[in-house]
């Protein structure tokens, strides 16, 4: 038995929906549905996973035929029109038990519900984002060392969070938390006191690049922490922290120089001899890195960075 019409009418809204409301709407309704007494449920998610997997082939496929000067390899954006429900299906196609599906339907409905909030700002354009990619990876080869082992996929969303302005999403199996299969990058329409999205949106390609580096959501290279130690500034055993320096001087590093630097207010904050410090230490770094991709897809790499006695003063 086919589902009805009113199922069909749930599924489509799901399809059709072009913003975090209108999607987190369409959630719910398929929340009802599952939580009822309908027969079809299972049917019903068969059809919406088909669909959602459908929706995030058909922009893969738009990518890989269009224009190839604006795209690059491996890397996906998603504009704030296709973001919510591209996002959505990544998290729902792989569930077929009715139970875990609610689960996971609760959570996406909190987020848009309660975590996403109507932007005071315009976000970065699709064409923005793939012009600074571009630029990356014209100049550094950034991109073959980050999707050396699986794709990134980037989410420009019309919307600002009550926490963040972005971050970058890590899955990992449970058996094996200490790695990762694939990351996705969130970036949203900034509060009025935030950095410029062109910085917060390199912030997380250091994210991106770190994770590539270690293997690991936390972990930073030793020898970051050793050139910090070159700074006179010693990391505290902060986690988190530690990363976000990490994405923090990457992003110093990429925009100093270049179009983007107006785009970092932190650069202007280090003397030259330590924007210096920073290009040198990146430079061997992804050079490094890019040199050993391949074995990168397994092991994680760094290199020895040795002080040179002369610490220098922030």
């Amino acid at each position: 038995m086919d589902l009805d019409k009113d199922l069909w009418n749930i599924i489509e809204n799901v399809r059709r929906a072009e913003s975090a409301n209108d999607l987190c709407k369409s959630l719910k309704d398929c929340l009802c549905v599952l939580e009822s007494k309908n027969a079809n449920k299972r049917k019903f998610i068969n059809y919406l996973n088909e669909y959602l997997l459908n929706i995030g082939g058909v922009h893969r496929l738009d990518a890989l035929l269009g224009d190839n000067a604006e795209t690059v390899r491996n890397v996906y954006v998603h504009d704030y029109k296709k973001a919510p429900v591209i996002y959505a299906s990544h998290l729902l196609i792989s569930i077929s038990n009715i139970r875990d599906y609610k689960v996971r339907l609760r959570k996406l409905i909190d987020m848009f519900e309660n975590e996403f909030n109507e932007p005071k700002t315009v976000g970065l354009s699709k064409k923005q984002v793939n012009k600074i990619l571009n630029f990356l990876q014209f100049k550094y080869g950034i991109f073959d060392i980050i999707t050396c082992k699986t794709e990134l996929e980037i989410f420009l969303f019309n919307n600002s969070h009550k926490q963040f302005n972005s971050f970058c999403e890590v899955f990992s199996e449970a058996s094996q938390p200490e790695t990762y299969h694939n990351r996705f990058i969130l970036t949203f329409a900034s509060r009025s006191e935030e950095h410029d999205p062109c910085q917060v949106l390199i912030h997380e390609i250091g994210h991106a690049l770190q994770l590539a580096l270690s293997h690991q959501v936390m972990m930073i290279p030793e020898s970051f922490i050793e050139m910090n130690k070159e700074l006179d500034v010693h990391l505290k055993n902060n986690t988190v922290v530690t990363s976000d320096v990490f994405a923090d001087v990457f992003s110093v590093f990429v925009m100093n120089k270049s179009y983007l630097a107006e785009h970092n207010d932190l650069i202007s904050i280090f003397p030259s001899r330590v924007l210096d410090l920073f290009e040198r230490y990146f430079t061997e770094l992804i050079k490094y890195a890019f040199d050993n991709r391949e074995k990168l897809k397994t092991k994680k790499l760094d290199i020895i960075w040795s002080n040179d006695g002369k610490a220098v003063k922030v």
